[in-house]
């Protein structure tokens, strides 16, 4: 599985081999609303883990431990979530391994580890810390491979991935044979069994533990999906097989509304930026705008959601609806959707200019 990851480009301007010219006829006023100089803004879970980041952070440095463990058990028990479907709990795990913005030093990772491992030998029985040090080091292991190809890493590298993977892999085996448990404790067993490329038994077996015991938590769902990748060696049609299946078993709107995640956690790490998803691979665009439009009925605020609706709006063909979308949008650039200005500023073009 350890096929190279493109790094995330932001400026995509491929689509223009991709897609044809559409054009959408539109009042002048509201054309000069959807040509607003783009800007880049945060959504509502980055903007979220931009808070938590210094929460945590301070709450570790001056060891209010209890705090942290109450946060994430709240968390846990709330099942809070975003449009996207990722829990708000994913965002407390990802705020001690992730920067809100930019990346990690060696130093960033060195400080993180320790101050986390000083919290596991005072409360030995928390659980939020051992997931957050596997979290660390699940990165850490990222951080020594590198996101370019294979064949740009070098052996110290991977002898490191490994390592450190391993580590992540003991805690998480110890966590998992404890009597309760947190769903980030399995997202992370998954992550790990495709970068050290399980067999496909025991992956499945992971996974579907996962759903036994939390089966609302999205990113079980997610990191299978990106798993299923070509680049993850995926099979031809395999994610999308995966995706129709898991939706047709919850069936109506929640299983439409399941579907739209799934891709748009495809669309997420910016794989396919420069490419029209929906031209590249056999998806259903009735059921995923369906399942976006039931996304934006239940929440109707989320920068995310209107995002990811406008985006695949437009890659599906749906020009009218796109138009709608850029208009609500009003020059709103959410990175995690669009992956820089340049390709929002391609498709609007595309559309109005």
């Amino acid at each position: 599985m350890r096929k190279a990851i493109l790094s995330v480009l932001t400026v995509s301007l491929l689509f223009a081999c991709a897609a044809p010219k559409p054009k959408v006829d539109i009042s002048a006023e509201d054309k000069a609303v959807i040509l607003t100089k783009p800007e880049l803004v945060s959504g509502e879970a980055v903007l979220d883990m931009e808070t938590m980041s210094r929460q945590t952070m301070e709450l570790l440095r001056k060891k209010q431990y209890e705090k942290l463990e109450k946060q994430a058990a709240d968390l846990r028990k709330g099942k809070e979530a975003y449009a996207s479907g990722r829990w708000k709990l994913d965002i407390f795990y990802r705020s001690f391994s992730e920067p809100a913005h930019g990346k990690f030093k060696q130093e960033d990772f060195d400080e993180r580890i320790k101050l986390v491992e000083a919290w596991i030998k005072e409360r030995p029985d928390d659980i939020a810390s051992r997931v957050a040090l596997a979290g660390l080091y699940q990165k850490f292991a990222w951080f020594a491979r590198g996101g370019g190809y294979a064949n740009t890493v070098k052996e110290e590298g991977w002898k490191l991935m490994a390592e450190r993977n391993a580590i992540a892999l003991k805690i998480l085996n110890e966590l998992r044979a404890k009597p309760q448990h947190d769903p980030r404790m399995y997202f992370l067993l998954l992550q790990v069994a495709k970068d050290e490329s399980f067999e496909k038994p025991k992956y499945e077996e992971i996974f579907q533990a996962s759903l036994k015991e939390f089966p609302t938590y999205r990113s079980t769902y997610y990191s299978k999906v990106l798993a299923l990748q070509p680049r993850w060696g995926g099979e031809d049609g395999e994610w999308e097989a995966f995706i129709k299946d898991e939706a047709d078993k919850l069936k109506g709107v929640e299983g439409d509304k399941l579907y739209a995640q799934l891709i748009w956690a495809v669309i997420y790490p910016g794989w396919y930026s420069g490419e029209n998803l929906f031209r590249t691979f056999k998806l259903d665009v009735p059921r995923a705008l369906a399942g976006m439009a039931a996304i934006r009925k239940q929440y109707p605020q989320s920068l995310e959601a209107l995002s990811a609706n406008c985006s695949m709006a437009i890659q599906s063909g749906d020009y009218e609806l796109a138009a709608k979308l850029f208009l609500e949008l009003e020059g709103r650039v959410d990175h995690d959707v669009w992956h820089g200005v340049d390709n929002f500023s391609y498709w609007r073009d595309q559309l109005f200019n």
